[in-house]
């Protein structure tokens, strides 16, 4: 039987995390050209660490559904999740009958104009 330590697990979960904000990097680079044209490596990391953390809260985890989320973020703000005038994402986001999928399929379709 193969045992694997606590301490190799982490070391497979950062390469995995690392990875996943990585390739969430890429996309936001080519998706939210004019956002995150004025961020560097370092800056983009953090909004992307800062937004992981805003959408877990919403129950968004995935990584599609959390670069949906950042997408929004950066078009909209950081503080999107709150404002007034985007209170239809507050509405999303703290729907407890909707799955974190579903919020950021919504989310999305609303960011693009198409309800």
């Amino acid at each position: 039987m193969i045992r694997i330590r606590r301490e190799q697990l982490d070391v497979f979960e950062t390469a995995a995390r690392e990875r996943a904000i990585a390739r969430m990097a890429e996309r936001l680079r080519i998706a939210c050209a004019a956002a995150t044209s004025a961020l560097d490596d370092r800056h983009l990391r953090g909004e992307i660490e800062a937004g992981m953390a805003q959408a877990a809260r919403y129950g968004i985890e995935n990584e599609l559904d959390v670069t949906i989320f950042l997408e929004c973020r950066l078009d909209l703000g950081p503080d999107f999740d709150t404002r007034d005038d985007t209170a239809w994402a507050s509405a999303i986001l703290n729907d407890e009958t909707l799955f974190g999928e579903e919020k950021a399929s919504l989310l999305a379709d609303r960011d693009r104009g198409l309800w």
